[in-house]
């Protein structure tokens, strides 16, 4: 048989383990919960990224036309946090035959 004294250090280190597991699992409910009030998707709520705003449009410019790019060639997944316009138009450049410029709705790339 376990001495009583034994059993009641195990008991209180099972607690306090049961305590920081309780804890964790209340913050990683509580946290999302309260912001799902704001009404906005918000930062570390279930519904970050559930309404994305549109990407922008690229119209790349050459010496005989301007055209539109479709970015979904150019990008596998589009995700809210990275700001396409600070890598795609370099791109862009690179890939277009004869691009000058490079434009969508608040910037422009020279080429």
């Amino acid at each position: 048989m376990v001495p009583t004294c034994a059993m009641r250090d195990w008991r209180k280190s099972r607690l306090a383990a049961a305590l920081v597991i309780a804890a964790f699992l209340t913050i990683q409910l509580a946290v999302p919960v309260s912001r799902l009030s704001s009404g906005d998707p918000a930062r570390f709520g279930w519904q970050m990224y559930s309404s994305a705003d549109p990407s922008p449009e690229f119209i790349v410019q050459t010496v005989d036309e301007s055209f539109e790019i479709d970015i979904d060639d150019y990008l596998a997944a589009r995700r809210v946090e990275v700001r396409i316009q600070d890598f795609l138009p370099v791109h862009l450049c690179s890939v277009v035959d004869g691009a000058l410029v490079v434009t969508w709705e608040d910037g422009e790339h020279p080429c």
